[in-house]
């Protein structure tokens, strides 16, 4: 649970803030030797299972996957059964990964080669595509639906998952997406549930003369039992781990935008999947940061479409920037031609309180007009703010910047209501770890915790049990030096409380080299768990492009992995008997 919370110990037990409601002091209480968890501000409790489910949104199945995942087991599905024995979730969510795969084979044929040089004119590279399982629906009324019932899956079924339409006559069906690229769209566990779609740039001849002539650039899913457009952020389910890690998301409006992103390196990126933000969206990137960076494109126009949404985040306690890319231009774009021009755009993303007064002060030069739309437009925002010192920055600093007096400003705010809010707002780059100038998150888990506390306390004593040096000798050895890098930045409060962590801890232990060395071999095999789970990923994708070279290194690969693996559990349970 250290991969979603920052827990502290309490007793037997940890504690955090609770994730399933806002909370200053944290209520919420982990039992290890229970292997439960309980809150007491809000009554929420399970074991993982429930846990997972309920914080990344999934059934078991998907709770089941994620914590496969994270454990390094294998989930061997059963044997092909008769698909009528299956409950209709289950069976929803099989047509939908049929109905990729039917996609994903379109694509890499030769009906398909128009849309996949569109994808590579863009900037994609083949193994993106792949990686995120792109594909392309082809010119016609019924190769899907076709293709689906042969499989087995009934009209019925087919349609609920969103994937036919019924036509206007009632008396049959016809796909929903045609002469389509096709955008998978996974949930928090890496499951397909629906799909978004973008035509081809060329006129679609099946729309010709029909009731849809003049068909949508981008198509989605509608909602299914599977799929809730509020609920589901396109790529979350990859980069969740990045924003934790990272301590802050960056939000882009459209699936070229996060796909180039992510290939870029940006990797705690999502999108919003062509549907406004909602109010469920921002709690869902909450749990993993209170920091959400948009990388806009300068439209001012959009940004005030967009305001009841910041309002919300304010109100959530979310800190919040805006990246404004250059006009007509958009992460995809920029990405492509200049990934360090990008990179100075975040670096210079501004809070959205200072960069929304910016642009009312450019747009409006009468300052009666530019006041009465700081009093409907700005100060909704800055009274979303929980905290009064921040209230008061933003005042002073609106009041300095446009001259209207701090007294007229705070009168205005005092009658702003917090109910009204919501109603009147209608790969290969270098990228640097943090750009933002967001406050990083030390993101170490508990035995990470434990082993740099006792690194650093040890090295603050005058007269210290053992030296370090070999220690940390031994942790650039195995995870390599940027994990040092990485642990030495940690800020002076961080570090004041992992050595006092430390000397609660191990203040009157005899051996403290030996339990920090012991702490290390844990870490070293998570550290092999992670590794072999990327070597896993990379010989499914090596499998589906039909590199043989390339499977054999990462079947090698795999094999080392498993048996240094099978070693330290080996060695860790001999130390476990001795003690």
């Amino acid at each position: 649970m250290s991969r979603y919370l920052k827990l502290e110990r309490a007793g037997a037990s940890l504690k955090a803030k609770c994730p399933f409601h806002n909370e200053k002091t944290p209520s919420f209480f982990v039992s290890p030797d229970r292997g439960t968890y309980y809150c007491f501000g809000c009554g929420a409790k399970g074991d993982i299972f429930t846990f997972v489910e309920e914080f990344e949104r999934v059934d078991f199945r998907g709770a089941l996957k994620i914590l496969a995942e994270i454990a390094g087991v294998e989930i061997v599905p059963e044997r092909p059964a008769d698909r009528q024995n299956k409950n209709e979730k289950e069976r929803l969510f099989a047509v939908v990964e049929e109905a990729a795969r039917f996609y994903e084979r379109n694509l890499a044929g030769e009906e398909g080669k128009a849309a996949a040089d569109y994808l590579l004119g863009r900037g994609l590279r083949d193994r993106t595509i792949k990686d995120w399982r792109l594909g392309f629906a082809p010119d016609a009324w019924d190769t899907l639906l076709t293709h689906l019932t042969k499989k087995g899956f009934k009209e019925s079924e087919i349609e609920k998952a969103g994937l036919i339409k019924r036509s206007e006559k009632g008396s049959g069906f016809y796909d929903r997406f045609r002469s389509r690229i096709m955008f998978p769209i996974f949930d928090s566990s890496g499951r397909v549930i629906a799909f978004s779609s973008r035509i081809l740039e060329k006129t679609n001849p099946l729309s010709q003369g029909s009731s849809e002539t003049k068909e949508a650039k981008y198509v989605n899913s509608p909602e299914t039992p599977l799929f809730n457009k509020s609920e589901v952020l396109y790529g979350y389910n990859r980069a969740k781990s990045a924003i934790r890690e990272l301590n802050y998301a960056v939000l882009v409006e459209g699936q070229m935008d996060l796909l180039m992103m992510h290939q870029s390196g940006l990797r705690n990126t999502v999108a919003s999947s062509g549907t406004a933000l909602s109010d469920r969206h921002l709690k869902i990137l909450k749990r993993s940061s209170d920091n959400v960076l948009f990388a806009y494109d300068g439209d001012p126009a959009g940004i005030k479409a967009t305001l009841r949404s910041w309002a919300i985040a304010l109100l959530l306690g979310m800190d919040v920037k805006i990246a404004a890319f250059p006009e007509g231009e958009d992460p995809a774009s920029l990405l492509q031609k200049s990934p360090e021009q990008v990179k100075e755009v975040l670096k210079n993303s501004k809070h959205i309180i200072n960069f929304y007064l910016d642009i009312l002060i450019a747009e409006e030069s009468d300052s009666r007009k530019l006041g009465k739309k700081i009093e409907v437009e700005l100060l909704p925002l800055i009274r979303s703010l929980p905290s009064d010192i921040d209230q008061h920055h933003f005042l002073k600093m609106t009041s300095e910047k446009t001259n209207i007096p701090m007294d007229t400003l705070t009168d205005d705010l005092n009658k702003i209501t917090v109910e009204e809010i919501g109603e009147s707002q209608s790969g290969d780059y270098n990228w640097p770890e943090n750009p933002t100038g967001f406050p990083a998150s030390p993101s170490l888990d508990f035995r990470e915790r434990r082993l740099w506390g006792i690194i650093f306390w040890q090295e603050s004593l005058k007269e210290p049990q053992f030296e370090t040096a070999e220690l940390r000798s031994k942790i650039a050895e195995i995870f390599g030096p940027t994990e040092l890098e990485e642990k030495l930045n940690l800020s002076p409060e961080v570090k004041a409380d992992l050595i006092f962590e430390a000397e609660i801890h191990y203040g009157s232990h005899p051996s403290v080299k030996s339990e920090a060395e012991e702490l290390l071999s844990y870490l070293e095999e998570d550290y092999l768990k992670d590794q072999l789970g990327k070597a896993l990923t990379d010989l499914q994708i090596a499998e589906r492009e039909k590199n043989p070279e390339e499977v054999e290194r990462l079947l090698t690969l795999c094999q080392e992995l498993s048996q240094k693996i099978s070693a330290k559990k080996i060695s860790l349970q001999n130390v476990t008997n001795k003690v």
